[in-house]
């Protein structure tokens, strides 16, 4: 039969062209599948309609598997009690009700009941019912061929499960996410638009009893909204019912209730579509930049409650599902061939060009000459100044770019040689008219242009100049100018009309022109040239980005990071994320350009939030690094308040699950199996697992709970889970116990489910699962009765004896029990436990019948034998009237508050005695009949002539026997039926007993766990206590660990107990030897007389030496005392002088924090996970806060649920203020605690970090607290580290001059000034004083008298500034008197007095205006030009 079925599926493979699954071989054998198990595999085998039924029985012939009737063949024999038999024969067997089914036969060596035969047999007629109706012509839908690959690959892994789906359990639901093969290729090439169609389905059963739900969402990484779509639509395939599903919002399922009802998981049916891309749009325009690269973006299933999601099979289910990667390749960013980045390329070489004038254009190369830096006719060279233009605009990220010229030119063919002076050639766009470029820097020869003078010359006076040849070009005079484009650009030409028009001389020293340029035929050589876009500037980080929103374990949480200029992301060195090192490959991270996004997938075991520390050596495309401040955003790095991140989840925390017992035998379903979770072991892990109950109580809840499922009747039940601790390791314990066996197998489905915290009551059920099964009982097949040894069949009323049976099972049934009756309860009874009782109303034959009951159930043999007579028993009157108490009704013994049943017999009715009563009299005391006669009754009662039993009430029966003796006699009388005057009298003995003992400990008011200075109350009480008769006893013993690490016993209190209830006072003894704690064992155990078995209660004390907290800060304890968090002797002088290498005032930097590690002596006492948790606190969290590290950085224990924290935890105690707090452990379970004093001195006003550019030596000038200015010198990179003790109380004046004799200056306001310690726990650095210095402004006066000549002597300076319209009172000014670097400023208001050099040019003054606020780089300032006042001495 498996043949069969594996056949017809592959048929329906072949037909679909469904590629076969190469684990046919290891399907579960339907040989020992369950009825259910197979009525699920046809169950889904009916969903799948289709296929061509001409096809299909076309190709079952070809393989073999028709015979030449259609029929399907059957090679398999079959052997039942050693006799082989057909097929046909096997089904006539079959149907024969009265065949045995229990039997087993084999099948192709496989033993087999014939009830499973049977089963199978239907499935081979079910099969040919498929065949015919289903394979009808009609093409199978694309939901259809996913339910058959899932089908095909579930039988092909795990099987099928026998789950009824109605049955509403909680097993596990699988949603299976298929992509559609007509789908676009996990790459694909920009410019395209893809569309991806992905199938969902669903297997196993809806709950009952609850909904279930999942979370979707497109993780599109630097996609950007426009650039795709998204859509999910679930569908009810029964009702028609669908629901579009929004992304990364919850999707709930449920049979009643939910977004989409569903009476089966099997009902569902979904799609969902995706289109990435377009032909249309353009990524940069929707993205703000180009980029380039691979750009990665997933499908993402996610929250998964009740539902693991899969694209194979259950085997592979998880709670979060990640579809294929989709790549976008986009090697360009540009949108046109070819359009690589390009910063820099080779212009024109050896290119010579005719003068010409342009004269329509108003150009005449002839007066102002131009040289070409790019060959029009070169097609590659002209492509690549529009590559250079747009990587130009991206590096500036605007259209006003700078751009490098560096070209070597001449004139030749003049007819003369010569040069051309005054003037030189800059950039130009080569449109007519001029379109100029903006000469920002300029170098002739190697030298560096003076662009303030109005007569061009280099900075050390030289003359530039072109050289001009005849036949052959002169030796080419080399040109580099650094240029804005006004338009973006790339200078196409270089044009002469800079400073003015040159002239054409034939010697350098001529002043005026001596050369005509356009005798000859004059070209213009280019000789060689280079582009490149101009950028020495490093790039900087402008914003880091994560969407607002809670991530969980597993999830991408996409960080766009953007960049002032484009950066090649790939090449970035690493990131630090929340403690961690990630390389830009782990991120898949693969573009280049301005914008890049970082795909961070959260940790199992992660931080609360995302912090990110440093991103490493990022690089611009001409090579230049980011500033450390840049990469670690000045030290503070980048947080994101909105953004939560939810690890160490408890719904994934479990990592198998395992019963004690998968097969549990039906005499032991009572007491069940249970159920191990084992769990993972990170620390973080442990802590939640320790921390969800901190109730105190004996057994610790886990934050799981066991749901089992009886997949038969869908009955759903939960136990909770406590937890189990061995070592250092953490697991979770279930018991499931009162099952109760059935006819059949029970299989039970059991499942987990998780609650992340105390507060979370509705939890979410782990894709984790097991199974066990309750085997069917063994029904009774044949009991035999068992006689008295001095049994006899003849019985007489007026006699003592009654017999007593029982009974015997053959074989071993699972329940021996049964009932008795009498063939005529007229003549006698038998009651449940076999005895025999005569009625005294009739006399005649009577037999009795035992039979078997089989625990309620119904055997479904019904030729079972359940029942036997006994031997037929003759009762006869006797010869005489009489009144007896059968000998096994003679001595009662009952318990007290239980009734008491007195029986008795008579044959009076056989006599004539006409109509009368029984009188029942009890009597206190133990009395023969003869001493009765002077006794009274304490109680009477009567019964009709024709009863033989009566009760007596409990009420009346309250007087204990004493060592057996009867407490009561019962006397039973009647007229006698012959002689009026006498009575017939028996009498009986009632013996009570004191009911069984039960115990009752109640623990101390203040629970279980306390110090060896308190006191604990025990109270107890003990029901049914007999004073003199009850054996109870109250035991304390006392469990102590000795000096050889061995537990030591020692009793401490033993008491008889004499009351029924009391209490005990325990005083502990002092823990001894400086331990941890001693074990109390309160035991309480009673039995009365008869008590089968003690009745006992127990529970401990833990008691605790409240001197064994202590507080450690590495291994020194700190309890009780102060900690000083001070970086002051670091930076004072103390421990040295203060560093002016540059790297180790980095080092320095990072030794700055104001950080302690703390926790409890962990290593001195064997602490507890479970019993001894751990309470922090801090008086003041403004102050010193307490921080866990539960990821990779410490956080704020406010950032946690948990209270409570294992002993083994350090903290980190953190500060980034002055202040004093008391930071506080606490053991949670006896409230004893440990603290210290921690003293915040923060280096605040104090010490200060500066790095100043350009990288040279500058001098800072500042006022300290005390109104002392002074002045400090950074080292040759302009660092310094500066410990101020007093403060700055000024804005720091900033001063330097480069080796050219430039100064620069620039002014750090005070309220702008950064210092003190940052946030260690985030990895912040301390602050660094960073500042860009400008160069000073400079002018060069000439002063002339009327009569031309030179000006030379004294002159009175002043000098004034407006700024935003406003003149600046503050503006300072500095003339030539410059004795050294250091030189104060001077009130622009008031009068210098300057030399004048003997050319009347030595008029020189740097530093013009220096305005105080001129660091708020931020600001729009509008400058007015320097106005100078100036008059002579006289």
């Amino acid at each position: 039969m498996k043949k069969r079925l594996v056949s017809l599926l592959l048929v329906f493979a072949m037909i679909l062209n469904i590629p076969s699954v190469t684990a046919w071989a290891s399907i579960k054998d339907l040989l020992g599948n369950t009825a259910a198990q197979n009525s699920e595999i046809l169950s889904r085998l009916s969903a799948l309609t289709g296929g061509k039924g001409a096809e299909a029985l076309a190709l079952l012939k070809e393989l073999g598997l028709l015979d030449e009737n259609g029929n399907l063949n059957v090679d398999q024999s079959i052997e039942l009690d050693g006799k082989t038999m057909t097929l046909s024969e096997a089904e006539t067997l079959l149907d024969d009700p009265k065949t045995d089914l229990s039997r087993t036969a084999t099948v192709d060596g496989t033993p087999i009941t014939l009830k499973n035969l049977k089963t199978i047999v239907q499935i081979e007629q079910q099969l040919t019912e498929i065949k015919e109706k289903y394979f009808s012509g009609k093409a199978f839908s694309q939901e259809q061929l996913v339910q058959l690959q899932n089908l095909m690959s579930q039988i092909g892994t795990e099987g099928i499960s026998a789950q009824l789906q109605d049955a509403g359990s909680l097993a596990s639901l699988y949603l299976y996410v298929t992509e559609d093969s007509s789908s676009s290729p996990d790459t694909v090439t920009y410019g395209t638009q893809a569309k991806y169609i992905y199938h969902l389905s669903m297997s196993g059963s809806m709950p009952s009893d609850r909904t279930v739900s999942f979370s979707w969402k497109y993780m599109a990484g630097l996609l950007p909204a426009g650039f795709y779509s998204a859509s999910l639509t679930l569908t009810n395939k029964k009702t028609n019912q669908s629901v579009t599903c929004p992304e990364g919002k919850s999707i709930t399922l449920g049979k009643t209730s939910g977004d989409l009802q569903l009476d089966s998981g099997y009902d569902l049916s979904g799609t969902l579509t995706l289109t990435v891309g377009s032909n249309t749009k353009n990524l940069g325009d929707l993205l703000g930049c180009n980029v380039s690269g691979d750009l990665y973006s997933y499908v993402e299933f996610y929250n998964g409650d009740g539902v693991a999601f899969t694209t194979s099979s259950a085997a592979d289910a998880a709670g979060l599902l990640d579809l294929d990667k989709i790549t976008i390749q986009k090697p360009e960013p540009f949108d046109y061939a070819g359009s690589a980045w390009l910063t820099s390329m080779q212009g024109a070489k050896q290119y010579d060009k005719n003068m010409t004038n342009y004269s329509s254009l108003g150009y005449n190369e002839y007066t102002n000459p131009s040289w070409k830096l790019v060959n029009s006719d070169d097609t590659d060279m002209e492509n690549n100044t529009v590559r250079l233009e747009d990587t130009a605009k991206e590096i500036y990220g605007s259209d006003n770019p700078e751009y490098q010229v560096d070209a070597a030119i001449s004139i030749y063919g003049a007819g003369a040689a010569g040069y051309m002076k005054n003037a030189l050639p800059i950039g130009s766009d080569g449109n007519y008219p001029n379109q100029l470029m903006t000469t920002l820097s300029y170098r002739w020869n190697g030298e560096s242009v003076s662009l303030t003078n109005n007569t061009l010359q280099t900075e050390d006076g030289g003359t530039p100049y072109i050289s001009i040849g005849t036949d052959s070009a002169p030796s080419a005079q080399s040109v580099s100018i650094v240029m804005q484009s006004p338009n973006g650009r790339v200078p196409l030409d270089l044009r002469t009309v800079w400073p003015g028009n040159p002239i054409f001389c034939q010697s350098l020293t001529d002043t005026s022109a001596t050369l005509s340029i356009d005798y000859g035929s004059p070209e213009q050589r280019t000789e060689s040239s280079s582009i490149k876009a101009y950028d020495v500037t490093p790039p900087t980080v402008e914003s880091v980005e994560v969407p607002n929103g809670t991530y969980y374990s597993g999830e991408y949480v996409p960080i766009t990071i953007t960049f002032s200029e484009p950066v090649k992301a790939s090449g970035i060195f690493y990131f630090n994320i929340n403690g961690n090192i990630y390389k830009p490959s782990d991120l898949q991270m693969d573009t280049t350009g301005r914008k890049a996004v970082a795909l961070y997938k959260v940790l199992d075991v992660d931080d609360a939030a995302i912090h990110i520390s440093a991103i490493y050596e990022i690089y611009d495309l001409v090579g230049n690094m980011a500033s450390s401040e840049t990469e670690n955003n000045n030290g503070t790095g980048w947080d994101f308040p909105g953004v939560t991140l939810k690890s160490a989840l408890m719904k994934d925390a479990v990592t198998g699950i395992q019963v004690s017992s998968t097969s549990v035998a039906p005499e032991d379903a009572a007491d069940g199996v249970t159920v191990t979770l084992q769990l993972k072991q990170a620390e973080a892990d442990r802590t939640k697992y320790a921390a969800y109950d901190t109730s105190g109580g004996e057994k610790q809840k886990a934050p799981f709970a066991v749901r089992y499922t009886n997949t038969e009747t869908g009955e759903t039940k939960t136990v909770p889970a406590y937890l189990a601790e061995s070592g250092n390791t953490l697991s979770a314990e279930a018991a499931i116990t009162g099952l109760s066996a059935a006819a059949s197998d029970t299989p039970y489905q059991v499942s987990v489910v998780a609650y992340e915290d105390s507060t979370d009551t509705t939890g979410i059920v782990v894709a984790k699962a097991t199974s066990f099964t309750v085997k069917a009982v063994t029904f009774a097949n044949g009991v035999t009765i068992n006689y008295p040894d001095d049994n006899t069949a003849q019985l007489s009323l007026s006699g003592t004896y009654r017999p007593k049976l029982t009974v015997s099972f053959t074989g071993s049934p699972t329940y021996t029990t049964g009932s008795w009756n009498s063939s005529n309860d007229d003549i006698a009874t038998i009651d449940a436990t076999g005895q025999v009782a005569m009625t005294g109303k009739k006399i005649g034959k009577v037999t009795f019948t035992f039979t078997a009951d089989d625990g309620g159930l119904t055997d479904p043999d019904s030729s079972n034998v359940k029942s036997c007579r006994s031997i037929e028993y003759t009762v006869a009157a006797g010869s005489s009237p009489a009144l007896v108490v059968p000998d096994e009704a003679n001595r009662i013994v009952i318990k007290k508050g239980g009734e008491a049943q007195v029986r008795w017999s008579s044959n009076a009715a056989f006599f004539p005695s006409g109509d009368f009563e029984y009188t029942i009299e009890l009597f206190k005391g133990n009395y023969t009949e003869e001493n009765l006669k002077n006794e009274s009754p304490v109680y009477s009662v009567t019964a009709g002539k024709d009863e033989n039993s009566a009760e007596i009430p409990s009420d009346e029966l309250t007087e204990l026997s004493d060592n057996g003796t009867p407490s009561y006699t019962v006397r039973i009388s009647m007229p006698h039926p012959k002689i009026s005057t006498e009575t017939l009298s028996a009498v009986c003995y009632i013996v009570v007993k004191a009911a069984p003992a039960a115990v009752h400990l109640t623990q101390p008011a203040g629970g279980l766990y306390l110090l060896d200075t308190q006191t604990a109350t025990v109270k107890w009480s003990v029901d049914n206590f007999v004073a003199g008769e009850t054996d109870a006893k109250l035991d304390i013993e006392r469990i102590s660990t000795g000096s050889d690490g061995t537990d030591v016993t020692d009793p401490i209190h033993t008491e008889d107990l004499t009351n029924v209830s009391g209490s005990y006072t325990l005083t502990p003894a002092e823990v001894g030897d400086g331990g941890l704690k001693d074990t109390y064992m309160v035991s309480l155990k009673a039995k009365n007389e008869d008590d089968a078995g003690c009745s006992s209660d127990s529970f401990p004390l833990y008691v605790y030496n409240p001197d064994a907290l202590k507080l450690n800060a590495g291994d020194e304890d700190v309890t009780g005392k102060t900690v000083t968090l001070d970086d002051e002797s670091k930076v004072d002088g103390t421990e040295g002088a203060l560093p002016t290498d540059t790297d180790d005032i980095m080092k320095l930097r990072e030794e700055l924090a104001l950080i302690e590690y703390v926790g409890i002596n962990y290593k001195d006492h064997s602490w507890s996970q479970l019993k001894d948790g751990i309470k922090w606190s801090t008086s003041d969290d403004s102050a010193v806060s307490v921080n866990y590290r539960q990821g990779g950085l410490f956080e704020n224990i406010k950032n946690f649920s948990m209270s409570t924290y294992l002993p083994e935890t350090k903290m980190a105690l953190s500060s980034v203020t002055d202040g004093t707090a008391t930071i506080t452990a606490t053991h949670a379970n006896t409230g004893m605690s440990a603290s210290v004093t921690v003293d915040v001195h923060t280096l605040r006003q104090k010490f200060y970090l500066f790095q100043l550019t350009p990288a040279q030596k500058t001098a800072l000038t500042y006022t300290d607290g005390k109104g002392v200015e002074k002045t400090v010198e950074t080292n040759n990179e302009g660092v310094l580290a500066l410990y101020e003790p007093n403060g700055i109380n000024s804005d720091v004046s900033l001063r330097a001059k480069d080796g050219s004799d430039n100064v620069w200056l620039g002014t750090i306001a005070q309220s702008s000034l950064l210092s003190g310690e940052r946030d260690a726990t985030r990895l912040q650095l301390y602050p660094l004083n960073t500042f860009k210095l400008r160069q000073a402004a400079k002018a060069e006066i000439f002063l002339k008298k009327p009569d031309g000549s030179a000006y030379t002597g004294t002159l009175t300076l002043r000098g004034g500034v407006y700024k935003n319209d406003g003149y600046c009172q503050n503006a300072e000014l500095l003339g030539n008197e410059e004795p050294g670097l250091i030189h104060p400023l001077k009130d622009g208001k008031g009068d210098q007095t300057v030399s004048v050099g003997s050319d009347g040019k030595d008029l020189k003054f740097q530093s013009a205006i220096q305005l105080r606020y001129v660091s708020y780089e931020n600001l729009l300032i509008l400058w007015k030009p320097i106005v100078y006042y100036m008059q002579s001495a006289a």
